[in-house]
């Protein structure tokens, strides 16, 4: 859950750097907005490394592999 929770700040965090660029550019920056925006992506960031687990081991082509590994040790 900490993952995508992660990955909602780290939107919206672009999504607020997107703004300060946009007002910037009208020159009339708001740093506050950047600041907000850095500390979200951040955030976001940490939290996505935080909740992030290993997705389980592929059941695919699982016949595949005893074939070769067999054939593997046969030939030894």
């Amino acid at each position: 859950m900490t993952y995508r929770i992660g990955i909602f700040f780290l939107f919206i965090g672009l999504i607020s750097l997107a703004i300060y660029f946009a007002s910037d550019f009208a020159d009339s920056p708001a740093f506050l907005l950047f600041f907000a925006a850095l500390g979200m992506i951040f955030l976001g960031i940490a939290l996505m490394r935080k909740g992030y687990t290993q997705p389980p081991p592929s059941e695919r082509f699982k016949s595949w592999r005893k074939f070769r590994n067999k054939n593997d040790d046969s030939q030894e």
